[in-house]
């Protein structure tokens, strides 16, 4: 009887440490709004393996290759028109995380503009123009958010894009 108990608990902890790797992906953009942004209805997506053509039109082998398992995305109504797109994406290990996250670094300091890196990423998370785009990247545990939009004149981009990495660097755990 002894030797069952053990069992079980050396599979319920096996069992939490694995759960614990990284947030279940259909919560992460859980909620109404994000950083005063609200939800643009029935724009949310969910797709895993070779579903995540439903988000990626074309090419999504590549996400596959870079370690990829899994991604959500929703759309948010911005100031002056502007919309926002945050796509979660699951990976498969902290390595292609931590690669996923460094080639997502090596474009923005080849093509685009620097922004910040806004202090409530807690130094895991940055922000930068391009082509009229602002975008912003946070690492998390097992995850990459990768938000972006086009924004009005009136929108002050740096500003938006650090509530809104300071709203998700509260969903995803921390990368220890």
């Amino acid at each position: 009887m002894r030797r069952w108990a053990t069992l079980a608990g050396a599979w319920l902890l096996l069992f939490s440490l694995v759960a614990s790797a990284a947030p279940p992906l259909r919560q992460v953009l859980a909620g109404p709004e994000l950083a005063g942004w609200p939800v643009v209805k029935n724009s949310y997506l969910y797709a895993a393996g070779d579903d995540l053509t439903k988000i990626y039109d074309g090419g999504y082998q590549v996400y596959l290759r870079a370690g990829v398992t899994a991604a959500e995305q929703q759309l948010y109504q911005g100031p002056q028109g502007a919309v926002l797109t945050v796509t979660v994406h699951a990976l498969s290990t902290p390595q292609a995380t931590w690669r996923y996250y460094q080639q997502e670094l090596a474009r923005a300091s080849k093509h685009g503009q620097d922004l910040a890196r806004p202090p409530a990423a807690q130094g895991r998370g940055f922000s930068y123009r391009l082509q009229g785009a602002t975008y912003g990247v946070l690492r998390g545990r097992g995850t990459v958010a990768v938000a972006s939009f086009y924004g009005g004149k009136q929108v002050q981009p740096a500003a938006q894009m650090a509530k809104v990495l300071g709203v998700l660097a509260g969903r995803l755990p921390h990368p220890k």
